[in-house]
């Protein structure tokens, strides 16, 4: 019990991490007050670069990673790690020091695949990466990379018997569709923003 809430309140507070609001900071930009107004390596990337976008896609991405293996050591099992991966996401997209505000828990939710199963991890990012090279929108690839990993997710249920993956799965899919919502209205209506353009100041 006690190591079950230590998971969840530790993986939330190392996923509210704002490793793009200080990217920003250090920068004298708000990324709030930019583009989406969101605190990921997308929204970075176009406010402040591409050298900058990869460090915090690596910090965001280590979040996940952190957070699953502190969960799998305190919980011993993979239950422990599905539940830090999805606290991380939680404190990612929410962080509470920074009035809820946070980014969409895309790499967060990749950090903690990479620790319940890489190979899930690495098919979603290379599929995902493939979509947004060719469509050059980050927010498809995002969510054609998710919905790859919970069909892979159900086939290691159905052939392995791992259960967690396609949990963490549902669950953190989900928080990132949900996060995408304003995306994918405008991938529907033909006027989300392409990657490569710069975000401009939020009124």
């Amino acid at each position: 019990m006690l190591e079950g809430l230590a998971t969840v309140v530790l993986g939330y507070f190392i996923g509210s991490l704002p490793f793009g609001f200080v990217a920003g900071k250090l920068r004298g930009v708000d990324l709030r007050q930019y583009g989406s107004g969101k605190l990921g390596a997308t929204n970075v990337l176009r406010t402040l670069g591409t050298r900058t976008a990869l460090a915090v896609f690596a910090a965001d991405v280590l979040k996940g990673v952190g957070a699953a293996y502190l969960g799998l050591y305190l919980m011993d099992g993979t239950r422990g790690a599905l539940a830090g991966g999805l606290a991380a996401m939680l404190g990612h997209n929410w962080p509470l020091y920074l009035r809820f505000q946070g980014g969409r828990g895309v790499l967060v939710l990749v950090g903690g695949f990479a620790v319940l199963d890489w190979r899930i991890a690495l098919a979603a990012v290379l599929f995902g990466l493939l979509v947004i090279a060719l469509s050059r929108y980050a927010s498809l690839g995002s969510l054609l990379g998710v919905a790859l990993g919970v069909v892979l997710a159900m086939l290691v249920w159905t052939f392995e018997g791992a259960r967690e993956p396609f949990v963490f799965a549902m669950a953190g899919g989900s928080l990132v569709v949900f996060q995408h919502r304003d995306n994918i209205y405008r991938l529907i209506a033909g006027t989300e923003r392409k990657l490569g353009a710069k975000a401009e100041k939020r009124e």
